[in-house]
C-alpha cells in the first residue's frame, strides 16, 4: 500500500518536479553502505571515493526541484536520520517521501498514515490482480497453442515431402528419360 501510493503520487505529479521524481528501493539495504548504495542506484549517481552521503547530497542539490521517494526506509532508519537531515539542510528545493513503518523524528517531517485496506477494498484489489494474472496466462497459453499448431503443420509438411519427393523424382525420371 505505501509503495503503491508513493509511486502513484510520483507518476501523477511528475510534471511538477522539473528535477525529476526518483524512486529509491531500500528493501535490501541493512546498513549505511546498503542504504546509500540503493539511493545512489535510485538517483543514478555513481559513487566515487569520499563520503557517499556528501556525494548524494551534491547530486540532490544539483537536481533542484525534485522528489526523492525513499521506499522501505525503516530498513536503515538509524542511518537515514542524519543523512536526511543533512540533505534537507542543503537541498532547499528537494522534497522527500519516505515510506516506512516508523517515524523519522526529524524537523519538518509530515506524517501521512496509511490505514490498512478494508476487507471489501482488499478483496477488490486481490480480485483485480487475480483477473490481470488470468488474462496474462490466457494470452500466454493462446500463444503457446498457436506455436504448437505451427510446429505440427511444419512436421506434417516435412513428412509429406519426405514421402512424396522420391515418387516425384521417379516420375520426373520417367518423363525425362524417353526424351533423351
Amino acid at each position: 500500500g505505501k509503495t503503491r501510493l508513493a509511486m502513484g503520487y510520483g507518476w501523477t505529479h511528475l510534471a511538477a518536479w522539473p528535477g525529476g521524481v526518483w524512486f529509491c528501493d531500500l528493501t535490501e539495504a541493512k546498513d549505511l553502505d546498503g542504504g546509500v548504495g540503493a539511493i545512489a542506484v535510485g538517483l543514478d549517481v555513481p559513487l566515487g571515493k569520499g563520503d557517499p552521503v556528501e556525494q548524494l547530497g551534491h547530486a540532490i542539490v544539483g537536481r533542484g526541484q525534485c522528489l526523492v521517494i525513499l521506499d522501505n526506509l525503516e530498513q536503515v532508519m538509524e542511518h537515514a536520520r542524519p543523512a536526511l537531515a543533512r540533505w534537507l539542510g542543503r537541498a532547499a528545493e528537494a522534497r522527500f517521501v519516505a515510506t516506512s513503518r516508523e517515524r523519522l523524528g526529524i524537523a519538518g517531517e509530515a506524517i501521512f498514515e496509511v490505514e490498512p485496506l478494508s476487507i471489501e477494498s482488499g478483496s477488490e484489489l486481490f480480485l483485480e490482480r487475480a483477473r490481470r494474472q488470468t488474462v496474462n496466462r490466457i494470452g500466454l497459453f493462446t500463444l503457446l497453442l498457436a506455436t504448437i499448431q505451427d510446429l505440427i503443420t511444419l512436421v506434417t509438411l516435412a513428412v509429406a515431402l519426405a514421402v512424396y519427393v522420391p515418387w516425384l523424382l521417379v516420375l520426373l525420371a520417367i518423363a525425362v528419360l524417353p526424351s533423351l
